[in-house]
């Protein structure tokens, strides 16, 4: 788990100047890790996620940071918008865990 964390925090660090983030503190999930625009189709009510290339079980606050890591190229507040939905989502699936 520890090498896991240091290869996280080394890929999530946007600047060279930005601390570390511990992810033993967050939990592991499934991720999808490539969410973009490019990759998200609405239709009929419908979401859609295409590209499932670097899915796999990561803690979910490297999801954040890796949409806001792509996000800062393509879409900032598209990226910004994703992983505030993403906190509201995730605060209502732990308030229903609490209960």
């Amino acid at each position: 788990m520890k090498s896991l964390n240091s290869w996280l925090g080394e890929r999530a660090r946007l600047t060279a100047s930005e601390t570390a983030f511990d992810f033993q503190l967050s939990d592991f999930v499934f991720c999808h890790m490539d969410l973009s625009r490019r990759n998200i189709i609405l239709q009929d009510g419908c979401i859609y996620l295409l590209d499932w290339e670097y899915a796999g079980f990561y803690s979910r606050e490297f999801e954040k940071y890796s949409i806001l890591f792509i996000g800062q190229k393509e879409d900032p507040n598209f990226a910004y918008n994703l992983t505030n939905a993403l906190d509201s989502i995730y605060q209502k699936e732990e308030s229903i865990d609490d209960t």
